[in-house]
C-alpha cells in the first residue's frame, strides 16, 4: 500500500493533481482500509462494485479474498495509474463510467453483484446514497465518505433530514472506525434490513419525505398542502391521526411517524 510520500511522488511523474472541486481523497492508513475490508465481512463468492478506486489501495486487497473486483474510476489519468496497480490481477476490471448512470437493477443483475464498497468523492456523497438507497435490490455496502454526511445518515433523534429517514428505512447505518480526528471522511456501513419494503411502499415514502423537506423554513402541514393538493382541514386531520402537531415541521419526525404518514394519505 503506497504511503502519502509515495503517492506525491507518482502523481508528480505523471503530471497529476487531485481535483478539489471533485472531491478526490485517497487510501493511506492500512489500518483504515483493513477495517473497510472487516465491516464488509467478504468471502471467496463476492463480486463487489468499488467505487472511486483511485491507485488501487482497496482494490487490490479486494482481488485476494473475492471472486471479482468492478472498480469504478471515471478520472482517465486515475485509471491508467490503476490499470499499472491491479495489472497482475486477473479477477479485476476497470470501468471509467458516471457512477450515477451506471448503477441499475440491470447492471447489478447481470454483472452479480452482491457487495458495494468505495471511497466516495465528496461532491457526489449524497446523491449517490440516495441512488443506493433506492436501488432494487439494496446491497450491502461500506463506503468512505463525508464525516458530516455519514453522521447525517445514522442520526436517529432530531433534527433529521431526508437522506436519514430514507436510508433508514432500508438499512441499519452504522458509523464505521474513525480514521482521524484530521481526516474530514468517515466509514459508512449499510447493512440491508431483513425485511425490505416493497418498492411501491418506499417511493410513497420518497415522495412524501421530499415534500416534507422541500421548504425546510415551512410548516409541514403547507408542504403537504402543496405537493398533495388537498384542502388545509384534510391535511390537519392526517396530521392529528399520526399524532402530530399543526405546527411540526419535516425534521422532526422519526421514521415511524413518517411511516404513519404513508399509511394515512
Amino acid at each position: 500500500m503506497l504511503s502519502a510520500y509515495q503517492l506525491k511522488q507518482i502523481f508528480a511523474q505523471r503530471g497529476f493533481k487531485p481535483a478539489k472541486k471533485l472531491g478526490q481523497h485517497f487510501l493511506v492508513s492500512r489500518l483504515v482500509r483493513d477495517n473497510i475490508l472487516d465491516a464488509a465481512q467478504l468471502t471467496q463468492e463476492d463480486v463487489v462494485l468499488e467505487i472511486g478506486a483511485g491507485l488501487g489501495a482497496l482494490s487490490q486487497e479486494l482481488a485476494r479474498c473475492v471472486k471479482r473486483v468492478i472498480a469504478i474510476e471515471r478520472d482517465p489519468h486515475l485509471a491508467l495509474i490503476l490499470q499499472d496497480t491491479v495489472a497482475p490481477y486477473s479477477n479485476v476490471s476497470i470501468l471509467r463510467q458516471d457512477i450515477l448512470k451506471l448503477i441499475t437493477p440491470q447492471f447489478l443483475r447481470q454483472e452479480g453483484i452482491n457487495k458495494i464498497l468505495g471511497t466516495l468523492p465528496y461532491y457526489l456523497s449524497h446523491r449517490l446514497l440516495t441512488l443506493l438507497v433506492n436501488s432494487v435490490p439494496m446491497l450491502p455496502a461500506v463506503l468512505v465518505l463525508q464525516k458530516e454526511v455519514a453522521q447525517e445518515a445514522v442520526r436517529t433523534r432530531p433534527p433529521h433530514t431526508a437522506m436519514s429517514v430514507l436510508i433508514q428505512h432500508r438499512a441499519q447505518p452504522k458509523l464505521g472506525t474513525t480514521i482521524s480526528p484530521l481526516v474530514y471522511s468517515r466509514p459508512l456501513i449499510l447493512t440491508p434490513r431483513q425485511q425490505q419494503p416493497t418498492a411501491v411502499r418506499q417511493r410513497k415514502l420518497a415522495s412524501l419525505v421530499l415534500s416534507g423537506f422541500s421548504r425546510p423554513r415551512k410548516l409541514l402541514a403547507a408542504n403537504l398542502r402543496a405537493t398533495f393538493h388537498m384542502d388545509r382541514p384534510k391535511i390537519l386531520k392526517v396530521l392529528e391521526k399520526a399524532g402530530l402537531s399543526p405546527n411540526s415541521r419535516a425534521q422532526e419526525l422519526s421514521l415511524k411517524q413518517w411511516l404513519q404518514l404513508v399509511d394515512n394519505l
